[in-house]
């Protein structure tokens, strides 16, 4: 194996694939689980053609392509860590590569200097498993996967007591994709048009750390999307990432949304976001941990429900509706809310005292965040 590659792809390629690799533990044994598989597959007459570099966790795997020159076929699993770390810190504008398949050995070479890593075979890494079923395909537009993963991961769950809630719910039916997170303290609701889906209903639950990687992989781009079996594999314009389903089935998250909101509130985000952030700051200082939001004639209050010292107050001007209401949040909870919305303006709507409070854009919007008072997480 041999190739010539211009320095800043192949380290943005080994970035993305090095993201998703296990390290040596106690749990992963396997040192060819640590690495990256280089393939290169196929030349064209004048010698160039695409480097595949492949990892795996065996729950994901990743592909990301990258044009060289000089390129002789062959293949190697060389140490994911060592390898992307010499690569990024290369001076020169090219890396070449050179590989011993017989010794499983390969030299990086970068203008008059060199470094010798020691790999593995081809087969020593385990083979992921092969999609099976028909595929159900759709196109994800631009922007669009980053935008969802953005604003459903941070909720999803973080301990082992609900284990399906540490993924990502998704739905696919009626023209439009619908994805949630939650934790069982809060909830977020997003979702994108389909309008040329003509395929079945699909319901599945992804890792968020898959989804997370597939919409760094997309960025601003669209996604091509096709769900078969127990896989589905995202195509995007930096590389293809192929997760496996979590096994389970996602919490009827319907019954927790509130039909109606008794007060209707609207406010500038920054200025919300500035508030709860220094009330914050206070209420963390104190056992409670928690801050209270009193609406009452136009006016919201935010304080540190501190027993003593210190103790933060801000009031805010704001256009609202409804009854006055009083609710306990964890700023953190709030705060993240906040920080999910982009818009000049938000709605923070109460449902009744201790019950779901939401955040949304102002105007109609893909997306909603639930939030629970802290009476009622309790």
């Amino acid at each position: 194996m041999r190739f010539v590659a211009d320095h800043a792809p192949l380290a943005r390629a080994l970035q993305h694939v090095s993201r998703i690799i296990s390290p040596i533990s106690p749990q992963n044994t396997l040192p060819a689980l640590a690495g990256v598989r280089i393939d290169v597959p196929a030349t064209d007459p004048d010698g160039h053609g695409p480097v595949r570099l492949v990892a795996t966790d065996l729950t994901s795997e990743i592909t990301v392509e990258v044009g060289a020159s000089h390129v002789e076929r062959g293949g190697l699993i060389l140490p994911a860590g060592p390898l992307t770390e010499l690569v990024q810190r290369v001076p020169t504008a090219e890396v070449r590569v050179e590989a011993d398949g017989v010794a499983h050995r390969a030299t990086v070479a970068y203008g008059r200097n060199r470094t010798t890593l020691q790999g593995f075979a081809l087969e020593e890494m385990l083979p992921f498993p092969a999609r099976d079923g028909d595929p159900a395909p759709f196109d994800l537009p631009p922007g669009a996967l980053a935008r969802l993963a953005r604003q459903t991961v941070f909720a999803t769950a973080h301990d082992e007591s609900h284990p399906i809630l540490k993924g990502t719910s998704v739905h696919v039916a009626d023209g439009k994709l619908v994805m949630v997170g939650a934790d069982g303290t809060r909830l977020s609701h997003a979702w994108v048009a389909l309008p040329d889906y003509r395929g079945p209903a699909m319901d599945f639950v992804l890792s968020p750390r898959a989804l997370a990687e597939a919409a760094r992989l997309s960025g601003s781009e669209g996604t091509h999307v096709k769900q078969a079996g127990n896989q589905l594999e995202l195509l995007t314009a930096g590389g293809t990432l192929v997760p496996l389903l979590l096994e389970g089935r996602f919490p009827d998250y319907q019954r927790v949304l509130p039909e109606q909101y008794l007060t209707r509130i609207r406010v500038n985000t920054d200025q919300l976001r500035g508030a709860v952030e220094r009330v914050g700051l206070m209420a963390h200082r104190d056992r409670a941990g928690s801050i209270r939001c009193t609406y009452s004639g136009g006016t919201l209050e935010i304080q540190s429900e501190a027993v003593d010292m210190p103790h933060a107050y801000e009031m805010l001007e704001v256009d609202g509706e409804g009854q006055a209401m009083e609710l306990s949040f964890s700023p953190t909870m709030l705060l993240d809310g906040i920080k999910s919305l982009e818009t000049d303006r938000l709605a923070f709507d109460f449902s009744g005292p201790e019950m779901p409070a939401r955040l949304a854009e102002v105007d109609s919007t893909p997306y909603f965040h639930i939030v629970l008072p802290l009476r009622q997480m309790h």
